[in-house]
């Protein structure tokens, strides 16, 4: 037996034989399609139905949809389905969506997704999403994304997040993220990263980050830095850190600073270290600095210096000693 729809459907019936519902009552009416009628369907089949017939699928038959079969919509077939329809899509159904299709699926569905599903999308899949789609996930589905679905969004997908998604971003979101990922973010979305989350970044990660993004750190996010963090900065980072950036490091990040990190700050940016700073400043770290840099110490630097700090002094710092210095450790 076969069914065959009347001709001002807006869809095209696929021909199947045998089924086991009653002919549609009203032409373009998928109401009478129950479960196992739906799962007869054959790829072919399903490729024939119109899209215009998908809005009238429910949340419930979305869910008779074998998840072989929903691999076999394209993206012109899902959009039409209604948002309450699309969040009905389970974990497993999810898993088959056409990555090649998920790029064109509409912003109103991706954001019907529930964590779970988002949660199982394939590294594929992922791959196909561009960034209005994950904004559509909004401050409380991104979170959803494991690292190793951070780790495949594409770059220019990166740069494309709106500054409240990068906001939302968890710690270890932040940790799975490539040096090319992090080098998409504008100044604007690099410091919406909260100061926390600028603390979990590894060496290769903060050593990756350009010059115009390293002047971009906030002072909130270098005053959450730890030493450990601190002494992750490359010298040509170091040597680009601003009066702000340089006078936001504490005194306990700061002693992070090793001999070619201290070596690579320039005279002006020791002249911005606050007395508190220079107090706080390893005999190690007061002896690795050019003897040109420490002669520019001010008179209010040079009072701060504890005795095991002099005594660190090497040759050339010594003799760089101007007298209005000499003066000040008399």
């Amino acid at each position: 037996m076969s069914y065959v729809i009347g001709s001002i459907s807006p869809w095209s019936a696929p021909t199947i034989s045998p089924l086991p519902i009653q002919p549609l009552p009203v032409p373009g009416d998928v109401s009478p399609w129950d479960k196992k009628y739906i799962q007869q369907l054959t790829k072919s089949q399903i490729q024939t139905i119109q899209e215009d017939s998908f809005s009238l699928f429910s949340a419930a038959q979305v869910t008779y949809f074998k998840p072989e079969q929903i691999g076999w919509l394209s993206s012109g077939q899902i959009n039409k389905l209604s948002e309450v329809s699309w969040q009905a899509l389970n974990a497993s159904q999810a898993k088959k969506i056409d990555a090649a299709q998920i790029g064109s699926i509409s912003t109103a569905l991706t954001a019907a997704l529930s964590t779970d599903v988002i949660q199982v999308l394939t590294t594929d899949q992922i791959v196909g999403l561009i960034a209005e789609q994950l904004n559509s996930f909004g401050d409380n589905k991104i979170t959803a994304l494991k690292a190793e679905q951070i780790k495949k969004i594409e770059a220019r997908d990166i740069s494309g997040l709106q500054n409240d998604i990068v906001e939302a971003l968890t710690s270890s979101q932040m940790m799975a993220l490539q040096s090319a990922q992090l080098n998409a973010f504008s100044v604007s979305q690099f410091q919406a990263i909260t100061a926390s989350d600028i603390s979990v970044l590894n060496k290769k990660q903060i050593q990756s980050l350009n010059s115009q993004l390293t002047q971009s750190i906030t002072a909130s996010q270098i005053r959450f830095l730890s030493r450990e963090d601190a002494a992750e900065f490359n010298d040509e980072q170091v040597a680009a850190l601003t009066s702000q950036q340089i006078s936001a490091f504490t005194t306990n990040s700061i002693v992070g600073f090793g001999k070619s990190a201290i070596r690579a700050l320039t005279t002006s940016q020791v002249g911005w270290l606050s007395h508190v700073q220079v107090k706080s400043l390893t005999s190690s770290q007061i002896g690795y600095m050019e003897g040109a840099d420490f002669a520019s110490f001010s008179p209010n630097q040079m009072r701060v210096l504890t005795l095991q700090q002099i005594g660190s002094l090497k040759k050339e710092q010594v003799e760089a000693i101007t007298p209005e210095q000499a003066g000040v450790l008399t």
